[in-house]
This record gives C-alpha cells, sequence and structure tokens, in this order.
C-alpha cells in the first residue's frame, strides 16, 4: 500500500507548536491569578515581594520570605488627601520594604483614595472616620486567618488624612493595634477615656512633622496627651520641612522604616 502524502503533517505540527507557545505564555498569568486567589498563599520563591489584590479592592504584600507555615505582624497605611494607600507605600517606602532582611512584615493597602471631600464639610470626618473604621475592621477579619497574620502584632499608619485616621481609629480602638504612625497630621480627633487603656495595652505612637508645617502646634498636643497618660511614643520634629516636602528630606524617609521598627518590633 503506498505511503500517504506527507502535506496534512503540517497543520498539525502548526497546531501543536501554537499550542505549546499559548501554554508557555499563559503560564504565568494562571500562575498569578492562582497566588491571588489561593487562600494560603504559597511560600514566596522569588526575592520580590508578592504583591496580591483582593476582591474589594485592597492590596497585600507579603515579604520575599514569605511562608504560609510562621505568623506576621501587619502594617496597615491609609490614604492621604489626593491619594491612595498603594501611592504612598510606592514611593520611598518600596525600596525599604525590598530590601529589608531581618523582621518581616505584611502590608495591607485599602482600598480608596483620600478627598478634601472627607473632612471640609460638616461632619464629613466622623463619617470618614467610620467609614476607615469599618473597612479595616472588615479587612483584619478576612486577611488574618487568610495570611497567618498575628493578630497582636498589627500597627496603623498614614500622612496627613492616612495619619488623621490612623491617630484617630487607634483612640477608638485602643486593643486592635499594637501601634501607630501618624506623619504630617493634625491628630484632632480625642478620646479622653481609651487613653488610658492604650498605656495598659503597651500601644506605640511614633509622630512625625515637618518643623514649618502649620500643623505642628496641633500634634504637639496630641504628643502632650500621649505623656500625660504615660502612652508609649515617640515624636521627631524635621527641620526645615513643611507639610508638602516632609518627604523630599532625607530624615523622613529613613524614618518610615524607623517608625516601623519602633511600633511592631520593640518590647
Amino acid at each position: 500500500m503506498p505511503n500517504k502524502p506527507a502535506r496534512n503533517l503540517l497543520p498539525v505540527s502548526i497546531f501543536i507548536l501554537i499550542a505549546s507557545f499559548a501554554t508557555i505564555v499563559m503560564k504565568p498569568v494562571y500562575a498569578q491569578l492562582e497566588i491571588q486567589n489561593s487562600v494560603n498563599p504559597p511560600s514566596s520563591a522569588s526575592n520580590e515581594p508578592t504583591r496580591i489584590h483582593e476582591s474589594n479592592g485592597t492590596v497585600v504584600i507579603l515579604p520575599a520570605s514569605y511562608s504560609k507555615e510562621n505568623s506576621y505582624p501587619a502594617l496597615i497605611l491609609l490614604p492621604f488627601t489626593g491619594g491612595t494607600a498603594a501611592d504612598l507605600f510606592d514611593g520611598d517606602f518600596t525600596e525599604q520594604y525590598q530590601s529589608r532582611t531581618a523582621n518581616p512584615f505584611i502590608v495591607i493597602l485599602p482600598a480608596g483614595q483620600g478627598s478634601a471631600n472627607d473632612y471640609n464639610r460638616p461632619g464629613a470626618f466622623g463619617a470618614t472616620i467610620e467609614r476607615y473604621e469599618r473597612l479595616v475592621r472588615s479587612d483584619l477579619n478576612v486577611l488574618t486567618p487568610k495570611y497567618n497574620i498575628d493578630a497582636s502584632r498589627v500597627a496603623i499608619g498614614g500622612y496627613s488624612l492616612g495619619g488623621d485616621l490612623s491617630w484617630a481609629l487607634s483612640l477608638r480602638n485602643p486593643g486592635l493595634f499594637r501601634g501607630t504612625i501618624v506623619i504630617g497630621s493634625l491628630s484632632s480627633y480625642r478620646n479622653a477615656s481609651n487613653m488610658p487603656r492604650l498605656a495598659a495595652n503597651n500601644s506605640r505612637f511614633f509622630m512625625i512633622m515637618g518643623e514649618q508645617d502649620e500643623r505642628l502646634r496641633e500634634m504637639r498636643s496630641a504628643v502632650s496627651e500621649l505623656a500625660q497618660y504615660n502612652v508609649i511614643h515617640r515624636f521627631e520634629t524635621v527641620p526645615g520641612a513643611d507639610h508638602y516636602n516632609i518627604f523630599r528630606q532625607y530624615a523622613p524617609r529613613e524614618m518610615l522604616i524607623q517608625s516601623v521598627d519602633y511600633v511592631l518590633f520593640n518590647e
């Protein structure tokens, strides 16, 4: 019986090549989706942090050394006016976080962008505080078991509006956060009844303000209240810095990671 012509093999070969190429190209996409949807993400196999987008818009950043077998402290960053929590992290903080080897921690970046409407209308700031309080609590309820976060070592922080919110949420929830980082913020919210509980829980506050910032007087008042109730704190002023150029100074860039160590890792 004569051999069949070889011309029919060409389409088959092309199909095999296309299928193989698609498998290679799509593999990273599938891997990324698997990580994003995994309840217990695998240990990081690279030297880079892993960024995971949750279904509600919150971003979780796992340290390069992350292992689901270990528990980790966490830092929640809140947005500033005109920016998001991710914008704050993706500035000078990113390089410091990526190069960090000791004392790894998880970063939580809730969804949302800060706006002047969050505080410049009567009653607006109170509503903003309550909105972020619900969001942060909801995130912690879901993310703490999902990524094995140490619930006794959670810190919250931010700049400007984010710092005001962090200060307020800490005073409203004295048992929820191990530490609070407040940068360039009025820190005007008051809840004296919870100050003794913050002191009893050994909560820590790291307060940073530019010497030329018009909000300095208000932050000094907040620091005085921390001192009055013996709440552990550190207060740093940045020479020559105002509200808008504080991150252009050398000291605040270094203070970002120092503040994390102070509120989460100092005993």
